[in-house]
């Protein structure tokens, strides 16, 4: 006879009751086996349950809505959303050009020009010196006659016919009284001129001429008959280097230098002799 574990374990905690399973004692439903004969249930902790699909698969998680601002607008045009974004980029790009830029002029300060306050990053542009215009030229007249001598027995063919070119659309330029339009061909004509001077001589009169900039462009703009008068002199000089001539064109580009520079201080301050500009044409012109 089968001895069925439940019912001995109930035995051995209890005394009293019978030791053997009594035919009398009803099944439950639904715990015969295949054979007919009793299958008591068995503990839960001994019961093999199946994997619940239900609490394997991950929590389901709400889809968000349609995007209202999406469904408003038309196939592949951007959202607000992106524009704000593309909007913040351009600001942060420009910011940072803006420091960068306040972070060289105060490494690299130069006073003639701006003036840059450490504490609060602001630049200031300098006013007009007429010291500054003075030894400005005086310096152009003596550097880029020295740079002529240089360069005209070195000049092509090739660089006379750009000379050329410029001069046409000078003269174009100065018939509308353009200005942005004059004086590229202006800067890339005298840059001819003095390109055979060397690297270190032709950089510093680059920025002679850069800081000379908005004196020059008040004598071209408020000094009258300087467009009429520019396109008489430049001409001079070209035919100087075309000729081979590297002492006369010096001497018409000291010429043309110091007409100008004593044109700009007449109109600041017509009372002021412009004494070290005098000194520099004499040199160059062998009046001293």
């Amino acid at each position: 006879m089968a001895v069925c574990w439940p019912l001995l374990r109930m035995v051995n905690t209890r005394p009293a009751m019978a030791t053997t399973a009594p035919a009398a004692l009803p099944i439950p439903r639904g715990v015969l086996s295949h054979d007919g004969a009793a299958a008591w249930p068995q503990p839960n902790h001994m019961i093999a349950k199946k994997p619940s699909i239900i609490a394997a698969s991950p929590r389901a998680r709400p889809r968000p809505g349609p995007d209202p601002d999406r469904q408003r607008q038309r196939p592949g045009t951007p959202s607000r959303h992106e524009d704000i974004n593309v909007v913040w980029v351009e600001f942060a790009l420009i910011a940072a050009d803006l420091l960068a830029l306040s972070q060289s002029m105060l490494l690299t300060s130069e006073p003639e020009l701006y003036r840059a306050e450490p504490k609060t990053l602001r630049v200031r542009v300098a006013p007009f010196s007429l010291d500054d215009l003075e030894q400005l030229y005086a310096m152009r007249i003596s550097l880029a006659c020295l740079a002529v001598r240089l360069t005209v027995q070195d000049l092509l063919s090739t660089d006379i016919e750009a000379m050329a070119a410029d001069m046409t659309s000078m003269r174009a330029a100065s018939a509308s009284f353009d200005y942005d339009a004059w004086s590229p061909p202006h800067i890339r004509l005298h840059r001819t001129v003095t390109q055979c001077a060397g690297t270190r001589l032709r950089r510093t009169l680059d920025q002679l001429s850069e800081a000379a900039e908005r004196y020059r462009f008040s004598y071209t703009t408020q000094v009258p008959r300087a467009w009429e008068q520019g396109l008489i002199e430049a001409p001079g000089v070209c035919g100087q280097v075309r000729g081979a001539g590297s002492s006369s064109a010096a001497e018409s580009l000291a010429t043309h230098y110091g007409r100008v520079a004593v044109a700009a201080v007449g109109l600041l301050a017509p009372e002021r002799e412009p004494t070290q500009i005098r000194a520099a044409l004499r040199t160059e012109l062998g009046l001293v």
